[in-house]
């Protein structure tokens, strides 16, 4: 039922999953993000979406690391999660003027995708990519970390890349979440975070750091 999908038009090779993880080799279970491309060299070894808030008298959490708390779909006007069966709630990756693709031409504007003026894909970047997934199955909470009872998000995720090889735009790439309570009661004290284990090249000689005018982490050796 997971679908996983390579980011792969500029300097980065990198996987996207539609269980909240990136950055992690789905095949091998090793580092995924690649940087430069081809060069065989790695930067993260697995990364994930997390969040929290408080829900009532509760305080619920999903999480994304080593075992996942999220699953394809979507939650319906009931409260129910629905699609982690259903093939069509997939990863739909397309490039720029490849109008002619599977993805292309199925692009999903029914579960949230972006359409432009005419009702076509949404050209972003250069290359470009959606998918739908939610929190709100009981029993994919199971991670030690998290395992409270489901926040009943859904998360339409969007990446995107440029091309730009002269550019600092060549060693990026965009992610936009848009994440919908669901739920019947309003998220409080609610928290939204980018995890990442890196690895920059070997895992024993990383160091972390942050610049909070710049609102940016880093790692380095």
């Amino acid at each position: 039922v997971i679908s996983s999908k390579q980011m792969d038009a500029n300097n980065i090779r990198t996987w996207f999953r539609n269980n909240g993880s990136f950055n992690r080799d789905p095949s091998t279970g090793n580092s995924g993000f690649e940087w430069p491309k081809a060069s065989g060299i790695f930067a993260r070894y697995a990364s994930g979406l997390w969040m929290g808030a408080v829900v009532g008298n509760d305080t619920l959490i999903a999480i994304a690391e080593y075992d996942y708390e999220y699953l394809p779909g979507y939650i319906n006007s009931n409260g129910e999660p629905q699609g982690k069966d259903d093939s069509l709630y997939r990863i739909y990756k397309f490039n720029k003027n490849d109008v002619s693709s599977y993805d292309y031409v199925h692009w999903p504007f029914n579960q949230g995708a972006y359409a432009d003026s005419n009702g076509k894909p949404l050209l972003i970047g250069d290359q470009n990519m959606f998918y739908s997934y939610t929190d709100g199955y009981p029993d994919a909470h199971g991670n030690n970390a998290g395992a409270t009872d489901p926040l009943k998000a859904q998360i339409l995720q969007t990446n995107w890349s440029f091309l730009a090889p002269s550019s600092y735009l060549s060693s990026v790439i965009f992610t936009e979440y848009r994440i919908i309570n669901k739920g019947s009661l309003p998220w409080t004290k609610c928290y939204f975070a980018s995890w990442s284990d890196d690895d920059l090249g070997d895992a024993n000689d990383d160091a972390t750091g942050c610049d909070s005018t710049l609102n940016l982490a880093y790692t380095y050796n």
